[in-house]
Order: C-alpha cells, then structure tokens, then sequence
C-alpha cells in the first residue's frame, strides 16, 4: 500500500526509541502496566493559540514542540520517536456518524536547544504535517513495513504518546456577547 510506504519512508531508517530515566526496576517479565499523566498548563488557552497564530500553526503544534523539549531535556536525547493520536475522520461525510474512528501514528522528533520557540514549533510542524497527511494509515501496517512486531517486552516503537484534546475556549464571543 502506497501510504503505508509513505509514512515508513517519512519514519527514515535506524528509528532512534527514546530513553527515558527510570525511578523503578521494570517488572521481570514486562508488564504493559503504565501509567497516564495529565497536565494543565499555567498559561491560558488563549495565550497558546495567539502563540500559533503568530508562529503561523496550531496549538497542537505548539504543545507538541513543548513535549518535545520537555522529552529532549529528561532524556538528554536530541532525536526520538512518539506517538500521536489521531481523529480518523478524514472521509468526508463522516462527521455525522457514531462510533470511534481513532488511529495511532508514529512521529520522528528532534530537540534541539538552540532553537528559538518559532523555530521549535516550525520543526515541529515539519516533523507533524507529512504523516498527519497519512493519519489513515494503519498502525499495525505501518509497524509491518517497518519489520517491527507488535507485542513483546515493550511497544516496538515509542513508550510515550501525546493525545492533544481541545476542549474549547475560555469564553466564547459572538458579535459583543460573550458566554
């Protein structure tokens, strides 16, 4: 399949895992237990989306680009591969239609402390938007083509995964009411 090709070919060769330090010995045999954390930032939604406006992106982008530094930093990594959850509703006409339409996709990221926060978002945006543009693309065919098996002692490809959820605004205005 063409677009499983794709995304492989945008993933490279030698696909860097990321090393993340550990505060516990790991279960002998592996488990899959983990754990989910959830952050709420200090800065407003507002403040973020002016921030992609002006970098010419979108808040996705923008918290992407911190998790990026954020991983980079506690890793001491300068190239990893994450996850990203997608929608999976880019067939028009289903927008209307129940059910869940959720796919995984793998993203190479770099971090690199020199870079200005525009220029963190900017690789961030090329890093994203080639293989967000192939969010149809099944997981378990994309690791296939990658000659990675799922299952095992860890996830063959990242241990991390950003799920961005937009929840809205902080208010919203229509012509001079605000709600």
């Amino acid at each position: 399949m063409r677009i499983i090709d794709n995304v492989s070919d945008l993933l490279g060769d030698d696909l860097p895992r990321l090393e993340l330090p550990v505060d516990t010995t790991p279960a002998d045999p592996a488990t899959f237990a983990g754990a989910r954390h959830a952050f709420t930032t200090t800065v407003g939604r507002a403040a973020i989306a002016d921030l992609a406006r002006r970098c010419g992106a979108t808040p996705y982008l923008v918290v992407l680009a911190a998790v990026t530094r954020l991983l980079g930093l506690t890793s001491g990594q300068r190239e990893f591969v994450l996850g990203t959850a997608t929608s999976g509703r880019t067939v028009p006409g289903c927008e209307g239609t129940v059910g869940m339409f959720v796919n995984t996709l793998p993203l190479r990221v770099t971090d690199d402390a020199d870079r200005t926060v525009r220029e963190a978002i900017a690789a961030a945006r090329d890093a994203a938007l080639p293989v967000l543009s192939h969010q149809d693309a099944p997981f378990e065919a994309v690791l296939a083509a990658l000659g990675l098996q799922p299952g095992g002692e860890a996830h063959p490809l990242f241990d991390v995964l950003l799920n961005y959820v937009s929840t809205g605004t902080d208010e919203l205005q229509l012509d001079g009411a605000r709600l």
